[in-house]
């Protein structure tokens, strides 16, 4: 999967927009660019976003977290979906958080949320 992003595209207008249309069309089941949005292309478009950047760039930081935070919204959606179902009990909800409260640093807020 190729996702279309260059230099010019990370800082200027241009690129902010076509984030915001990717990020929108994965939130409503949209397309972006002629294609559906998955949480794979979505996924993809950050860690391409990310590796626009050298790693001392404050622009590397923000797409690794923003990358990080989708990829924990997107197993945490789809962990409350399969214990809306019933194929999940509250005890493999407890376990999907705490395990991963682990990526988060101690006396974070991120990490109090997920332990909650």
């Amino acid at each position: 999967m190729r996702v279309r992003v260059d230099r010019f595209d990370a800082t200027c207008e241009f690129g902010r927009q076509r984030d915001s249309n990717i990020i929108d069309a994965w939130q409503n089941g949209g397309e972006f660019e002629g294609r559906p949005v998955t949480d794979e292309r979505l996924m993809q478009w950050y860690k391409t976003r990310r590796s626009q950047f050298t790693k001392d760039d404050p622009e590397y930081d923000y797409w690794d977290q923003q990358y990080e935070q989708v990829d924990y919204q997107i197993g945490e959606s789809k962990t409350l979906l399969k214990y809306q179902q019933g194929t999940l009990n509250e005890a493999g909800v407890s376990r999907w958080y705490t395990a991963n409260a682990r990526r988060f640093p101690k006396n974070s807020e991120a990490w109090r949320e997920a332990m909650r």
